[in-house]
């Protein structure tokens, strides 16, 4: 009897070792985070080996382990990448902002040496590629999530294919963020300048809707209001800065703005490089942008933080996008170092 009890108990702790073991060989290695090895959730669908990851069926996706990412650190982010015709590569930072919302961040992929449009497509030739990353303020359980679509639903599944080497990930330093600010470098946000048919000089904009009702209007009784725009009830429209702020890479920056009303708004900015005639948008696709809620009559101050992640921006162009549900009035959009 007694045997046989230790010999259950024997089988038992035998069943267990064998079971951690199991689970410890479920992960394995591609890329490297400062030089140690990122860990990547079996999937046996997915080739995987320490040099390489192959994608090749739609809707194919891998998740890696959770990274030791820290928030308000600047990351470069480099990999050798191949895509087939018809292939559309996602490769995302996936993690749960300070709201408790999951965010998935895209790089808009950069060659080391040079800038070209972010909306180009990856080469079906073996290129190497560069982006920055920072993880805002309160973030958490960051991870890397890589999925292969198909552009069309007629892309030839035959030459779908997304692979990628020499995946790298390295820490290139600290952000300063999120106390002291430095001048605002937007000069243009104050609507004291306005177009004959009352519309922002400087900012350009677009609307899903023809009867766009957006003007500068002037407010007599309000010295420090004295003009501001004006969005009427049921109007979405989106304004972009025609003055380019010089920004560094690297560095973290304030985008505000004053309004009152009742609506929504969402503050963003493009990075851009310094070309002439036309400067190239070679900034990270900021997807997911919170808006920010106004129900106000008195004016209310809102603002949001935004990295200068691309290693080639040079400029920023700032981007509101606003939601009408009552006349609303903004003021006072501006875009601050943080020192």
């Amino acid at each position: 009897m007694m045997r046989c009890a230790l010999s259950a108990i024997l089988c038992i702790g035998l069943c267990v070792a064998a079971g951690v073991a199991a689970d410890s060989g479920n992960a394995r290695n591609f890329g490297t985070l400062q030089r140690v090895a990122i860990r990547w959730r079996d999937n046996p669908q997915v080739e995987l080996t320490a040099n390489t990851l192959r994608l090749t069926r739609p809707g194919e996706a891998i998740r890696s382990e959770p990274l030791p990412l820290v928030p308000l650190q600047r990351y470069g982010i480099s990999a050798t990448i191949a895509r087939g015709p018809g292939s559309n590569p996602r490769f995302m930072i996936s993690y749960v902002d300070a709201r408790g919302d999951t965010v998935e961040w895209m790089p808009a992929w950069q060659h080391p040496n040079s800038a070209h449009a972010d909306w180009l497509p990856l080469s079906a030739h073996a290129q190497r590629y560069v982006q920055g990353f920072v993880l805002p303020p309160g973030a958490s359980q960051p991870s890397l999530v890589l999925r292969l679509e198909a552009k069309t639903d007629k892309a030839p599944v035959r030459f779908l294919h997304w692979t990628l080497s020499d995946l790298r990930i390295e820490a290139l330093g600290k952000v300063a963020c999120c106390d002291r600010l430095g001048d605002n470098l937007l000069w243009s946000g104050d609507f004291e300048a306005a177009t004959s048919d009352g519309q922002p000089k400087h900012w350009s904009q677009w609307s899903p809707t023809a009867d766009n009702r957006v003007e500068v209007i002037e407010l007599p009784g309000e010295p420090a209001h004295s003009h501001v725009l004006r969005i009427q009830a049921g109007s979405r429209v989106h304004l972009f800065s025609r003055y380019f702020a010089p920004v560094s890479s690297g560095r973290a920056y304030r985008i505000s703005l004053q309004a009152r009303g009742q609506g929504r708004v969402e503050l963003d900015a493009h990075s851009m490089i310094r070309e002439r005639p036309v400067p190239l948008r070679v900034g990270n696709r900021s997807e997911g942008v919170a808006p920010i809620a106004v129900h106000a009559q008195a004016w209310q101050e809102l603002s949001t933080v935004w990295f200068a992640e691309a290693p080639n921006v040079a400029q920023a162009e700032v981007v509101l996008s606003i939601s009408a549900e009552s006349t609303m009035e903004i003021d006072t959009v501006e875009l601050r170092p943080y020192e």
